[in-house]
């Protein structure tokens, strides 16, 4: 198997932001035309705490995954069993058996209808002590994907919203 490289691309980043910026320039496009701009204040009302449960989430998940990853790129390759991780022009290259711990984080309802269902991330924690954290804007992967990438357990933590802690930050 060759080499597989994962970082976050404009293409990535529209696939992940598509389903909502469709879903609410529908709702949008659909108000405007029935009710124009004065419109129904009640149903300006529904939309508005229906954005703020659905479209607000979406965007800060996105905004804080490419800050954690902005400047990042993995390299996997798994024949010989190795990474490569480049964060902030550092390089730093480990072995599948150099990883202490896989750590999936998501939120409930895989796949469901709300915006932010595909937000994800994961954690390598590795035994010198580091953390590199993998959000689904560099790549998409499910949890049995990691498991036969890095042939590790993977510890599954679930949340309403799969946020980036400052713990789960290198360095922390």
């Amino acid at each position: 198997m060759r080499d597989q490289q994962f970082e976050i691309t404009a293409r990535r980043q529209l696939g992940m932001l598509s389903y909502m910026l469709c879903i609410h320039g529908i709702i949008i496009t659909l108000y405007l035309y029935f009710w124009g701009f004065p419109g129904n204040t009640d149903l300006l009302i529904c939309y508005l705490v229906f954005f703020f449960f659905d479209g607000c989430p979406t965007i800060v998940l996105h905004l804080q995954y490419l800050a954690a990853n902005r400047h990042t790129t993995l390299v996997v390759r798994d024949q010989l069993q190795t990474l490569s991780v480049c964060q902030d022009g550092v390089t730093s290259d480990y072995s599948f058996h150099d990883i202490a711990q896989v750590i999936y984080f998501a939120g409930y309802g895989n796949g469901a209808w709300y915006s932010f269902s595909e937000y994800r991330f994961f954690v390598l924690a590795f035994k010198d002590g580091k953390k590199v954290v993998i959000s689904s804007l560099m790549m998409k992967y499910d949890k049995k994907m990691l498991e036969r990438m890095f042939g590790k357990q993977v510890e599954t933590r679930m949340g309403l919203f799969p946020w980036i802690k400052s713990k789960d930050l290198p360095g922390r």
